[in-house]
């Protein structure tokens, strides 16, 4: 059921705030911003999004920011250790799955 414009702003206001007491509204976690995607896509641009940070996140270990990466987790494959280098080319490659395999038409 909408409003439909009935509510004046402060009875809003205040049923915006006993929703957040109640648990229903979370504030935007500082730094973060949702994407609305397609809801065909939501795995696939998880997955995307996530070899997007960690590359964002190998490029800060590294000296100088690599084009691809597969390329910054070698640049940063002694800070990593054995099991979090593996751990970063997996998620690579999901990354990369999600981007590029359609699968059949």
């Amino acid at each position: 059921r909408g409003d439909g414009g009935r509510r004046s702003p402060s009875s809003l206001a205040a049923r915006r705030l006993r929703a957040a007491q109640r648990g229903y509204v979370h504030p935007l976690p500082r730094g973060l911003r949702f994407v609305a995607v397609p809801a065909a896509l939501h795995r696939r641009a998880k997955d995307a999004l996530r070899g997007l940070v960690l590359h964002s996140e190998l490029n800060g270990l590294c000296d100088a920011p690599s084009h691809f990466a597969a390329a910054a987790a070698v640049k940063a494959r002694e800070c990593l250790g054995a099991q979090r280098f593996r751990h970063a080319l997996e998620v690579n490659r999901v990354a990369a799955q999600a981007r590029h395999d359609w699968g059949k038409p």
